[in-house]
């Protein structure tokens, strides 16, 4: 079985490589990621009904490739679309956009400073690190505010390469992504420190230079070993006397590699678990009653992930830990084996089309003007397949819902703001050009309307 899903993942990503030189494809990223959640069936082979439910996750990849092969053969590759930053630098229009960035980070900074306050400081807010689903309940309004600080310094950073900028912009960027690091330190999750890094290299990627395969390579070994560390670090974090101890200051720790088997681990519970308990499709309902207090709704569906650990893994933190089910496993442990399969298949495909469609005309097609507001509209391309690609091992409730409301919902109002810019300098644009035709001229000098002429159509607040 081995043999078979790595002779599939191994004509897939033949097809995805020859097919479409851009590294960050919709189908390198679905075949990458598979990879890292998955490899880890060499050391530990999983049963064979296991093997067939990885084999459907690889069958999407392979259906994702050879889509992707047809829609963009005739496409010019996205690298060759890249343009270049021309033109004088902008103080005025890069100060106010960069202050812009920042004014509208100040409330996750409130809050940020609210939860460390509310826990009593520094060590108390560290030490509900380990046991945050408890103890950060009803904080849910500010741990939203904080996580709105990625996508706000990835908007930042894809701005600020579609012009030249002064060094000013880069310092209150360079600041900004100080407080985003700071912050994603003290979420208590690898993915909130470690995310951003592979965020701004794609964004980086489309915008300004191509990222070769190598460096992306380095930079994936990379966030794997920082992951292996921040996983042993979180283990024993403590904060006392002024002191900060982590787990690397423990004897015995081991580098851990457990996303390795995130695709896996629970396929293998679910196998395992008979009669499996059935959810009938109320963690899909808890899309839509997760946001309500239990004091209100004290029978709202439990999520993916809580439901999950309590019919299959036997509630094993008491409700101070959840396992994600993957998309694949909630639709199983929803609906049963073969109309869960069938829709997982249906409707994950269906978030790739959807995504495939998106790279090609905002990415692969001519003639675009490359401003502000394109620079977001990349910015929510690129959060969009990432969220999709964490779904293949997440809960619905939780990726869909933080896509929504912690990084659509700001990179929208943000592109709302540019948009609002451009169209005001294209208004102004058009009365100049409209003054300068109708003006008068200088006794004994012919009018030169042209030179404050302005086409609104490409008027552009950078």
């Amino acid at each position: 079985m081995l043999l078979i899903v790595a002779l599939f993942l191994i004509i897939g990503g033949i097809i995805a490589v020859t097919s479409n030189p851009d590294i960050f494809s919709p189908a390198k990223f679905y075949f990458a990621f598979f990879i890292l959640f998955h490899v880890g069936i060499i050391v530990q082979p999983p049963e064979n009904l296991v093997y067939g439910l990885i084999f459907v996750t690889l069958a999407i990849g392979l259906l994702i490739a050879i889509v992707e092969a047809v829609k963009v053969q005739y496409d010019l590759p996205a690298a060759k679309l890249i343009a270049p930053p021309t033109g004088a630098v902008d103080r005025v229009a890069s100060i106010g956009a960069a202050l812009f960035f920042c004014i509208i980070s100040l409330p996750a900074v409130f809050a940020q400073f609210y939860m460390i306050y509310e826990f009593g400081g520094f060590s108390g807010y560290i030490a509900s690190l380990n046991t945050r689903v408890v103890d950060w309940s009803g904080f849910g309004w500010a741990r939203t505010l904080i996580s709105m600080m990625v996508v706000i310094n990835v908007a930042f950073f894809a701005v600020g390469l579609i012009a030249k900028r002064p060094l000013i912009f880069w310092a209150l960027f360079a600041g900004h992504f100080a407080f985003v690091l700071f912050f994603g330190s003290l979420s208590g999750s690898r993915s909130g420190l470690l995310n951003i890094f592979a965020l701004l290299l794609v964004i980086f990627h489309y915008l300004r230079k191509p990222i070769g395969a190598g460096f992306a390579s380095l930079m994936v070994t990379a966030m794997i070993g920082g992951a292996s560390l921040l996983g042993i670090a979180r283990n024993g974090l403590t904060f006392s006397n002024g002191e900060l101890t982590t787990g690397l200051s423990t004897a015995g720790n081991n580098f851990s590699f457990n996303s390795f088997f995130y695709g896996v681990d629970p396929l293998n519970l679910i196998v395992a678990t008979q009669p499996m308990p059935l959810a009938h499709g109320s963690t899909f309902l808890s899309l839509f009653t997760n946001a309500i207090p239990r004091s209100i709704y004290p029978e709202k569906p439990d999520t993916g992930g809580v439901f999950f650990t309590k019919s299959y893994a036997g509630d094993a933190w008491e409700g101070f830990s959840n396992l994600t089910p993957t998309f694949q496993g909630e639709w199983i442990i929803n609906f049963g084996w073969a109309p869960g399969i069938i829709g997982y298949l249906i409707s994950y495909f269906a978030i790739f089309l959807a995504i495939l469609g998106a790279y090609r005309t905002l990415l692969r097609t001519r003639g675009r003007q490359r401003d502000a507001v394109f620079a977001i509209d990349v910015a929510i391309y690129v959060t969009v397949l990432w969220s999709a690609i964490g779904l293949m091992i997440g809960e619905i409730t939780a990726t869909i819902l933080g896509l929504l409301l912690n990084q659509l919902f700001p990179l929208f109002a943000m592109r709302a703001y540019f948009s609002y810019r451009k169209n005001v300098a294209a208004r102004v644009g058009g009365k100049r050009a409209r003054s300068g035709q109708h003006g008068t001229a200088p006794r004994g000098r012919l009018a030169e309307p042209q030179r404050f002429m302005a086409d609104p159509r490409t008027a552009d607040v950078k």
